[in-house]
């Protein structure tokens, strides 16, 4: 084994056997499931059984809001004389708060469209106040309809939702179908984790050189091996120490996913059992059988999307590009890491380093928005920016040659990044106590030896 293989082994296997590596390895999956199922979960739990008093002075509203309340939202009539004894009492009554509908004047529902109030001790809540101000306004749409001697009924039938399928031809002239929301998602939850990835070891990378270099380490590993071999063997050490990571996340990620949906599916078939099993709900079954035919079309329109998406391509792709992306910042990072004495003093080269990065951050919501515009197809090109424009771009299948422009051109980058950092690298990393300037940077560039 070379020299590099050396130190790609000692940064390896001193990396994973840290105890926060494992932890994090372990537990990283896990926080990010709780962090996306927590809310979710605790909605449900934390949320107490609102009992809402409606005192409806034109008898047209309560029998809506009745048949309309929710498992979390329950509503009671409440007599108009009880009114004023029940606002004075409120606190030690059952009841959350109370609804005042006031009565409609002159046939019109003027009143009740702005003179509705709700008062309780507590904050009612946006959630519940948009779903009262909803129900209400299809009951008063209801109401102007008869009036008018039109049929709500028809009028509901004529409500449309038009679904697009998206499909593209491919040479052959076939048609593959495919889901803009799915490859949006997609697109950005890969960008971001390239940008995540590629800032997070590369940061490791810049970390482990400086503690090297005030712990006087590195002299005595200099005598042994080139300056340019431990900068790469760094990098690489610590490339194949998050690649490992990520894998083993991918994995748990993959197993977490499964049982949760498992446990999600089950629980909502039980749910449509339990509703379908209840008397008198023949018009809720209609309804609910037909949001549940609508909800499994939408399921199989997404499942058919997810089989046509190129998931080799998009595999290979994320591996290349986050390797690659992570290698050509990584050498920059490894340069300033070398050329400083602390962590404090990166601040001034980090900016320059950085910034493209963040950039593309940004771009990513234009890129999505038209995928092939000449915007996404220069960011995907230019090296500094493609590892996460063209990653938001692989889910809407972009031409072949411009996949491999562009890791052609990042690859040549890399290249030269790793030449220009190594020149920096190899003078700053044994230069003490004083602080370089841009300048000085570019004078190292030119050094003999």
């Amino acid at each position: 084994m070379g020299k590099i293989g050396l130190i790609i082994k000692r940064e390896y296997i001193t990396r994973v056997r840290k105890p926060a590596f494992i932890v994090m390895t372990l537990l990283g999956p896990l926080l990010f499931a709780a962090i996306t199922v927590a809310p979710v979960l605790l909605s449900q739990f934390s949320d107490e059984v609102k009992t809402i008093a409606v005192v409806d002075t034109t008898h047209y509203f309560f029998s809506a809001l009745k048949e309309k309340e929710t498992e979390k939202i329950k509503f009671a009539y409440l007599p108009h004389e009880l009114y004023a004894n029940t606002k004075k009492n409120l606190d030690e009554s059952e009841y959350y708060g109370i609804l005042y509908i006031p009565i409609a004047a002159n046939g019109t529902f003027k009143t009740v469209e702005n003179g509705t109030t709700f008062e309780s001790r507590k904050n009612l809540g946006l959630g519940v106040q948009s779903y009262i101000e909803d129900v209400l306004a299809e009951e008063i749409r209801t109401q102007k309809l008869q009036a008018s001697d039109i049929d709500p009924a028809l009028v509901k039938e004529t409500e449309t939702r038009v679904n697009i399928t998206a499909t593209m031809l491919d040479d052959t002239g076939k048609n593959e179908e495919k889901n803009s929301g799915l490859n949006t998602a997609i697109g950005f939850v890969l960008g971001f984790m390239v940008y995540i990835f590629t800032f997070l070891y590369g940061a490791m990378v810049m970390r482990g050189v400086i503690e090297e270099k005030t712990s006087r380490i590195v002299e005595i590993i200099m005598s042994s091996v080139k300056p340019f071999q431990l900068m790469m063997g760094k990098i690489i050490g610590v490339g194949l120490t998050g690649l490992t990571q990520f894998l083993i996340w991918i994995v748990l990620g993959t197993i977490i996913s499964g049982v949760a949906q498992s446990m999600v599916m089950d629980k909502y078939a039980a749910k449509n059992v339990a509703e379908q099993m209840q008397p008198g709900s023949g018009k809720k079954m209609d309804a609910a059988s037909a949001d549940a035919a609508d909800e499994k079309q939408e399921a199989t329109n997404t499942i058919n999307a997810i089989s046509n998406l190129p998931v080799g391509r998009i595999m290979f792709a994320f591996v290349f590009y986050f390797i690659a992306g992570y290698l050509l910042y990584a050498s920059f990072f490894a340069a300033i890491g070398g050329a400083v004495d602390s962590e404090t003093d990166t601040q001034q080269f980090m900016l320059p380093i950085t910034l493209p990065m963040v950039f593309s951050i940004v771009m990513i919501q234009f890129v999505l928005n038209n995928p092939d515009g000449p915007v996404a197809f220069w960011l995907s090109m230019i090296p500094f920016t493609s590892p996460i424009i063209m990653m938001v771009r692989i889910p809407f299948d972009p031409p072949m040659w411009q996949v491999a422009l562009s890791m052609g051109i990042l690859v040549v980058s890399f290249i030269g990044s790793t030449w220009l950092a190594g020149r920096i690298y190899r003078t700053g990393i044994l230069m003490y106590g004083k602080k370089p300037t841009w300048r000085e940077l570019g004078k190292w560039l030119f050094y003999k030896g």
